[in-house]
């Protein structure tokens, strides 16, 4: 798919920040261990991850309703299929290792693809085979995917590094396991908070001790279900919007935003020089300081919550392109995630200097309309956005990947007043 845009271009009105894709897809794979009916509220149905989990979830039977008048879910395992069944054979998303949970509760083994989603340097899954592995599996990887067999058995387990996936790949495995068990080294992010909360609802024992470790008391196979849940906020779409507003010189209301998983990363906003307002309690204004002029240029890291996560680098080298002077950012935990500063040169060659863990963005520079690729979900509406900073045309390929991450994208941008084209691939 490409996105054709015509630039300069400003947006203004007000926007929606939908539920998280990183929350969403996480919440169905924990829909997936229930015995009971699931309702998810907030749900981002268009999105394309969600859709793909969901079609796996079909494919072992599992009745999954959508409205998408209310952005509603529901997800009825009752008809669900009571023999293994082989995975699909190709899945684009890489958290297809929480599905291993809901089969090996109803089956005592699983079959998985490896891992999809976006290229962005190293994402292994050797850890969840490990977390297999301690909670008294077998695992064998084969060409076509996964093969997980075994019982699952509460254990005390010491995460490796800071991991999102192997968090929450060892709660939803405690969740179910017979017997409790301890976590410790976990990575507890809003959206493995989010997902604690719906475990919680469905009828799982879950607490956080003093010391940072979870400890689960395991219901021993599936859990009851029959919850009813609000899926989170998307806090790095809240971010992207923010930092479009800035980019464009523009001012925007942001609606359903974050604000407590936010304060580092708006933090960083206010000191490049946007106004963030506070307009209700989930509501935002930001723009540009008019006396101030070009936003300030800065120097960040990336890093774990609550700081800016690696996710929301390719916002803040868009605010870096309008900003005085140089820009730094560096990312040493995904430091080959600099693929959308390379489309940035071909606005301007010569925009971004890239290094090892490190990117150096020139601002104010003239931008001309350019043939970009999408690197990935992230990276793709960096350049989406980019498109309306420039002067002439610019058509943004693979831009099907933001689609991955940005629930309704074209109609939010139609409402803010842009203009674009679409073209769909044949």
């Amino acid at each position: 798919m490409k996105l054709i845009v015509q630039g300069p271009q400003q947006p203004f009105g007000q926007v929606t920040v939908s539920g998280a894709k990183n929350s969403a897809t996480r919440l169905l794979a924990a829909a997936f261990m229930c015995e009971g009916d699931s309702i998810l509220e907030n749900f981002p149905t268009t999105l394309l991850d969600c859709q793909h989990k969901i079609n796996f979830l079909r494919h072992f039977g599992i009745d999954v309703q959508i409205d998408e008048s209310t952005d509603q879910l529901t997800i009825s395992p009752k008809n669900s299929i009571n023999e293994p069944l082989e995975a699909p054979p190709q899945s684009p998303i890489r958290t297809t290792y929480l599905l291993v949970q809901g089969q090996l509760t109803r089956h005592g083994r699983s079959h998985i693809p490896y891992p999809g989603g976006c290229k962005i340097g190293s994402r292994k899954h050797d850890v969840h085979i490990e977390i297999w592995e301690q909670f008294g599996c077998t695992v064998r990887e084969l060409p076509d995917g996964i093969y997980v067999e075994g019982k699952l058995t509460g254990v005390e387990i010491e995460l490796p590094f800071r991991t999102v996936g192997g968090t929450e790949n060892a709660i939803l495995c405690a969740a179910a396991a017979s017997g409790t068990s301890k976590i410790t080294g976990a990575y507890i992010t809003p959206e493995v908070t989010d997902l604690i909360s719906f475990l919680r609802k469905s009828g799982a024992s879950i607490w956080h001790l003093d010391d940072g470790a979870i400890l689960v008391d395991g219901r021993n196979g599936l859990l009851p279900g029959n919850a009813r849940h609000q899926v989170m906020s998307d806090r790095i779409e809240a971010i992207s919007w923010c930092a479009f507003a800035g980019a464009t010189n523009s001012i925007l209301e942001i609606d359903q935003v974050p604000l407590s998983e936010m304060e580092i990363p708006l933090i960083h906003l206010r000191d490049m020089g946007l106004i963030v307002e506070q307009v209700s309690k989930r509501k935002i204004r930001v723009g540009r300081n008019a006396s101030q002029g070009s936003l300030r240029s800065f120097e960040l890291a990336c890093g774990v919550h609550p700081g800016v996560v690696s996710d929301m680098q390719p916002l803040f080298g868009l605010l870096a392109l309008k900003a005085t002077g140089k820009s730094t950012i560096h990312d040493y935990r995904y430091p080959e995630r600099y693929k959308y500063a390379e489309e940035y040169n071909k606005l301007n060659n010569g925009v971004a200097q890239i290094s090892h863990g490190k990117v150096t963005i020139k601002g104010n520079l003239p931008l001309q309309g350019a043939l970009m690729d999408s690197p990935d979900l992230r990276g793709s509406i960096a350049c989406i956005f980019s498109a309306f900073l420039a002067e002439g045309e610019s058509v943004i390929s693979k831009s099907e990947y933001a689609l991955r991450g940005y629930h309704r994208l074209e109609t939010k941008l139609r409402s803010l007043g842009l203009r674009f084209d679409v073209q769909h691939d044949d």
